[in-house]
């Protein structure tokens, strides 16, 4: 098992884990959740060795064998089933071992060699490393491709695969589910489930984290809190103990107040001052019992659209996709759809299949090969922004990731937003959600501020500003909705 018994972490001046004790037992599966910043990254470096505690004591079993993913981009001309084979580290030293013993033409170390590949599993070494690549959502064709050739998600998708491959006693995630598509989210999920050693994840992903795990720590004003059950319990189980507490502070403040009037009234008086002196004494021993203060609480609100066309789109006989060198690329055949105001539709579809270049279509940041696109009379997508809107979720989510010139917001945020057109849906509203709880208490990078501002007004902690953005890029992230 692993034991914390009043540990201390800093990283320079500031403490992260102050007198922090928690045991997680063996087998169990563990949601790491807390704000950002809270230490949960922190906490993981002591797991894996590379940051020793402060102070107190953390015992973790010699013998396990420690699996994580590489948080660097793979830069290796190697094919992605050989990049991931390597991940399985025990192969590796045995291969080493029977090539020292072939070197030196000992034959029984040779034998002894062959012995614990069997044992180790290398005759379906390479089915199950492909059957990683596969689960995670490559195509065949591309077990064998170079990983230099991969994009920067599908190469971060590989690292996961690697750390799959690694046999493991403990298996640390810290936000596993970045790079994920839906169908690649849903194939991890089962693969965990059926993971027998111990588990440590980080994730902002509520439903992820419900699936996966049976136990959740929260890191909070510099403590380890353990609960038994998944994200959801644990929500219900904190906001049950913040009631309790919030009452018990109530009816100690009417006793200290009621003990105070009576020390007030009757200690001038001979005859009571016994009795107030008791009073006193009793306030001083009293443990006080601390108020319910909320985390960087803050509101949002959607105007209502000033023109809501019905139907808002209709597609007839379209074909979408790309001209290449003068070259229609079909990738989406035949589409023929209305959409109503008020719908909430869901893009579904294995990679490659054509989600983006429907929604691009639909954004009028690329043209429809042929058929007809027809858009009711004031339409207005992606909050009056063509073809910059949609792609707002990857922005914010990527600036706040790369804010390399935060600005401190001094008070808790207040966040509301104006003039927002009809195109602003909810998949804007799950990425505010996501990101504002988690990301704004402490610090909101530069150009979060713009990504932000360009949706309309912006109000942080009583600061306002307008502002208006010319280019943005691009960034790849799932999403699903983050627990605040």
């Amino acid at each position: 098992m692993i034991q914390l018994k009043n540990v201390t972490l800093r990283r320079s001046a500031k403490v992260l884990l102050d007198a922090a004790s928690v045991t997680i037992n063996p087998g169990e599966k563990v949601g790491l959740v807390g704000r950002n910043g809270a230490g949960k990254s922190t906490l993981f470096a002591l797991f894996n060795g590379t940051l020793h505690e402060d102070g107190g004591d953390f015992s973790m079993p010699k013998q396990w064998r420690l699996a994580q993913v590489a948080q660097n981009m793979p830069e290796t001309d190697e094919s992605a089933t050989e990049f991931v084979l390597g991940g399985d580290t025990r192969l590796a030293e045995l291969r080493a071992a029977l090539h020292a013993a072939e070197l030196s033409e000992d034959g029984m170390a040779m034998a002894h060699a062959h012995v614990d590949l069997a044992d180790a599993g290398e005759h379906d070494a390479v089915p199950r490393a492909q059957s990683l690549i596969l689960g995670l959502g490559f195509r065949s064709a591309e077990l064998n491709q170079a990983v230099n050739s991969f994009s920067g998600g599908w190469r971060m998708r590989l690292q996961l695969a690697r750390a799959l491959m690694c046999p493991s006693d403990l298996l640390i995630l810290d936000e596993p589910t970045n790079h994920l598509d839906l169908d690649a989210l849903v194939w991890l999920e089962a693969w965990l489930k059926r993971y027998t050693g111990t588990m440590i994840v980080i994730s902002h992903d509520r439903e992820f984290l419900d699936a996966v795990t049976d136990v959740t720590l929260h890191i909070e004003h510099a403590k380890l809190n353990r609960y038994g059950g998944n994200y959801s319990a644990f929500e219900t189980l904190r906001s049950q103990q913040l009631e309790l507490q919030q009452a018990s502070f109530a009816k100690q403040q009417d006793k200290i107040a009621h003990l105070q009037k009576f020390i007030a009234r009757f200690k001038a008086k001979a005859s009571k001052a016994k009795q107030a002196q008791s009073r006193v004494k009793a306030l001083e021993r009293m443990e006080k019992i601390a108020p319910v203060l909320a985390d960087a609480d803050f509101t949002f609100e959607f105007k209502e659209p000033q023109n809501l066309p019905n139907p808002m789109l209709a597609i007839s006989d379209a074909n979408l996709g790309y001209s290449v060198e003068g070259q229609d690329k079909v990738i989406v055949k035949q589409v023929n759809k209305s959409v109503l105001a008020g719908q909430r539709i869901g893009i579904l579809g294995a990679n490659g299949q054509g989600k983006s270049t429907l929604v691009k279509t639909i954004a009028r940041s690329i043209k429809a090969l042929s058929g007809e696109l027809t858009e009711g009379k004031g339409l207005n997508i992606g909050g009056g922004n063509p073809g910059k809107g949609l792609g707002l979720f990857q922005h914010i989510v990527a600036g706040l990731r790369r804010a390399g010139d935060p600005a401190q917001v001094a008070n808790p945020p207040v966040v509301g937003f104006t003039r927002l057109g009809a195109g602003l849906n909810q998949r804007f509203a799950r990425a505010l959600q996501l990101v504002l709880a988690d990301r704004l208490g402490g610090q909101i990078g530069h150009l979060a501020r713009q990504q932000l501002a360009e949706c309309g007004e912006i109000r942080l902690g009583g600061f306002q500003r307008h502002a208006q953005i010319t280019s943005t890029g691009q960034a790849n992230r799932s999403g699903r909705a983050r627990p605040g």
